[in-house]
């Protein structure tokens, strides 16, 4: 197997799901968010744990996703969040999802590719307060509830709406959000109509808001460790490794890499490594990220190639070919290596995006209790 690899941690992922558990409640049903290969963690690693510990239903964004879970036998419901064309209903009814229905077009598409089906297909109504992507304007929502309930191939299951500052302050808030989806609840309760599910929360807004729990709750980034509130609660569930491919010894001045953007101050041990900006360690991390090798940080040296890096290790480093890497992942106080946000704060991006980014060509290896793999000194 290739030596760079993500290693993903079932202890610290479950850990995670415990701490969402704890805070809404048994009462709260919770839809984990699985969408982008699980934030670049590996669907197929983390559905099936999540399933096993009895999550009640799983977030993906597109079809090929959804039958992707069917596929590892998800039996739980599996929401589909975000859009589709026309001809995509048809492979989506067959994997059995849940649909997200925001306007009267859409709503009468599925209507089309769900009659004659064995069963109707299930429809959340998304309504659009404040985060201006997809949902229906609230003053809509009572007419396509309407028209869901007098349509034989559908079947209103759900009630939603999605937050666009629950991790920091923003121009649209929480509370005016869920002033507006509120109202719209009342209005369609006072005639008789109440879905099995009323969600809104995501990760931020679990941590910091629980009367938006509803009675379901869709966490994404808090499963994986890197929430924007209360950090030290959660532990990052991916760690990206490598080993040493080759260690030269260069004189002072040698240059290195591509554009010759460092040189050496002093003769020095020089480790090139086996990851790049083809991998997702991006290039813009040259001359500022930092690498634990040895049991200590060293910043990456030079520009980051497609896929190659290098590492001025200082003199006489006594690093060898085959000594692992870690390049970032859970960090504690005796093991202080970068993590996905530290990396992202230094080119002003989230952490979810280097999370992402990490290449499909990197493999995704599971760690739990049961495994043996090496220790990274």
């Amino acid at each position: 197997m290739r030596p760079t690899q993500a290693r993903i941690h079932q202890d610290n992922l479950l850990h995670n799901l415990q701490q969402i558990r704890q805070r809404v409640g048994p009462s709260t049903a919770i839809c984990a968010a699985v969408k982008a290969n699980a934030y670049g963690h590996g669907i197929e690693i983390v559905a099936p744990w999540l399933a096993a510990e009895g999550v009640e239903a799983f977030g993906a964004a597109t079809v090929a996703e959804a039958v992707e879970l069917r596929r590892l036998k998800i039996t739980a419901p599996v929401f589909l969040l975000g859009s589709l064309q026309t001809d995509e209903l048809a492979e989506a009814i067959d994997a059995d999802v849940d649909f997200f229905v925001w306007s009267f077009d859409d709503m009468e598409a599925l209507v089309q590719a769900a009659r004659g089906r064995k069963k109707p297909a299930r429809v959340h109504i998304k309504v659009d307060t404040g985060m201006g992507r997809v949902g229906c304007a609230p003053h809509e929502t009572e007419e396509l509830v309407r028209r869901v309930l007098h349509s034989l191939p559908l079947e209103w299951v759900g009630l939603c709406t999605h937050f666009a500052s629950s991790d920091g302050e923003g121009l649209v808030t929480v509370a005016q959000q869920m002033t507006k989806f509120t109202e719209v609840l009342a209005s369609i309760s006072a005639r008789g109509w109440t879905p099995r599910w009323i969600h809104a929360a995501n990760s931020g807004a679990i941590l910091t808001q629980p009367e938006t729990y509803f009675n379901l709750v869709r966490p994404g980034i808090a499963l994986y460790g890197y929430p924007h509130q209360e950090q030290a609660q959660f532990k990052p569930v991916m760690e990206l490794v490598s080993k040493v491919g080759f260690v030269k010894t260069v004189p002072k001045g040698t240059s290195l890499s591509y554009g010759s953007r460092y040189q050496t101050t002093t003769d020095t041990d020089v480790a090139t490594v086996p990851v790049g900006y083809g991998d997702g360690y991006r290039r813009i991390w040259s001359n500022r990220a930092e690498v634990w090798i040895g049991g200590r940080l060293h910043r990456v040296s030079g520009t980051v190639c497609m896929d190659q890096l290098l590492v001025d290790l200082g003199p006489q480093s006594g690093i060898r070919k085959g000594d692992p890497v870690v390049f970032f992942g859970p960090s504690t106080p005796n093991r202080p290596i970068p993590t996905a946000q530290s990396l992202a704060e230094l080119d002003g991006t989230i952490s979810y995006e280097v999370l992402c980014g990490i290449s499909a060509r990197i493999p995704r290896v599971p760690v739990t209790s049961k495994t043996t793999v090496p220790p990274v000194l």
